[in-house]
């Protein structure tokens, strides 16, 4: 983590912090119930918004209901879900994907992982404060992710503002990789989105193709269990690891450390 922390303060970011052992001996104990909620979002998707706006179920999604309770998440009681604690209500909320994330970059061979991450930044005279939900190190590349858990497809009616969040997601992680970032840093977005209709046709096409051009990585629901992910993030990691990176300037940050 130390190494890491100096690639980001090289381009004038300090991190505010970063988990404790009994956050990370949470989150990996809270794993296995993380995956479920990735390989079965669809469903917990009711349960989900059911937390979210104090409202019934109306019957949706029981059986996840049934796991959360068992896993010691949700108060068993009948009514509007309740979880049994504030580090419970975070992680149903969406802070799962998060820490899924983490464990992916974790596995697949990523040198340091950290996430939930405040930062506060510089440049020149100017300076703010940022959120960024996972930071990883791959040798001297470093990957930003954002971690967005939505409705898997919008409603009917809705469809032009759902597609006008997930273009501000992937702009947002976007520059922040510009602002944080070296040119050959990573940007990723991770997402409940269903890229794919029933028929396997892809849904958002111009999203991804804009993601491409940008060099951002998407993943979507489909992409989310946990036996295609890691595999996945595997390859993703050893490539980075493997690239010959040249010593670029950035526009803001000025060189980058030399690598070994």
């Amino acid at each position: 983590m130390k190494y890491l922390k100096q690639l980001l303060a090289g381009r004038g970011v300090t991190l505010m912090g970063e988990p404790s052992p009994e956050q990370v001996g949470r989150v990996r104990a809270w794993f296995p119930h993380a995956r479920f909620l990735a390989e079965n979002f669809t469903e917990f998707d009711h349960v989900r918004r059911g937390l979210m706006h104090q409202a019934r179920n109306a019957g949706h999604g029981a059986h996840i209901r049934a796991y959360l309770e068992k896993a010691g998440l949700l108060l068993p009681q009948r009514g509007t879900p309740r979880p049994v604690s504030h580090d419970a209500d975070m992680f149903l909320r969406g802070e799962w994907l998060e820490e899924y994330v983490w464990m992916a970059f974790v596995n697949a061979g990523a040198d340091a992982v950290t996430f939930h991450q405040s930062i506060h930044w510089r440049v020149d005279e100017f300076e703010g404060d940022n959120e960024i939900d996972v930071i990883a190190r791959i040798g001297d590349r470093l990957a930003f992710v954002s971690c967005k858990a939505m409705k898997p497809q919008p409603n009917a009616s809705g469809s032009q503002n759902y597609r006008g969040a997930l273009i501000n997601f992937l702009n947002e992680i976007d520059n922040a990789q510009d602002q944080y970032g070296y040119p050959w840093d990573s940007a990723f977005l991770f997402t409940t989105t269903a890229f794919q209709d029933d028929d396997g046709q892809t849904r958002y096409g111009s999203i991804l193709g804009k993601a491409r051009a940008l060099d951002v990585y998407v993943l979507g629901l489909e992409d989310l269990s946990w036996r295609r992910l890691l595999p996945y993030m595997t390859k993703v990691v050893q490539d980075l690891r493997s690239d010959v990176v040249p010593m670029l300037e950035h526009p803001v940050h000025g060189f980058g450390a030399k690598r070994s």
